[in-house]
């Protein structure tokens, strides 16, 4: 019964009247109006402009890192992150997204926002240091609202 109330606190804080309406419909016209996923392409550089607006200043280690993004995801109501060194790759697990009741809709969305938040990592990454090479994917998505991403330096030049 505590973990619904909690749930129901969370989506109050995240989903201010009319925002889950826009969302859906943004990413349904999207998606229909979309080839060959351009509609993630159209999302990641989103991302990519938001970690633009809202840049981090640099960090040395990555628990400063974690600590920088958390920050910043805090301010926006997007949850948190956890992310793990595993040598040849970085991981990062999301929790605590948006998400909305609807499970055909929520599903669409975690897509969405996903590509959303790669587009957001990568770009924080690079702007703390990282090599252009660096590139986010994602990994996993995990319904209702967490998803598991891996940055990793792509092998081409």
């Amino acid at each position: 019964m505590q973990s619904n109330i909690y749930r129901r606190y969370l989506e109050n804080l995240q989903q201010p009247a009319g925002w889950f309406e826009l969302v859906v419909a943004m990413t349904k016209l999207m998606a229909v109006n979309a080839r060959n996923n351009e509609d993630l392409s159209f999302l990641f550089e989103s991302g990519c402009k938001v970690a633009e607006s809202f840049a981090l200043p640099a960090q040395e280690t990555l628990a400063q890192m974690t600590s920088a993004m958390n920050s910043r995801l805090d301010d926006f109501k997007w949850g948190y992150v956890e992310i793990k060194d595993l040598g040849d790759s970085l991981q990062v697990h999301h929790f605590c997204m948006p998400t909305f009741d609807n499970k055909a809709e929520n599903d669409r969305w975690l897509r969405s926002f996903c590509a959303v938040l790669c587009g957001l990592y990568e770009t924080w990454f690079h702007q703390c240091g990282a090599s252009s090479r660096l590139h986010c994917l994602l990994e996993k998505a995990i319904p209702p609202g967490e998803a598991i991403f891996t940055l990793k330096r792509s092998l081409n030049v």
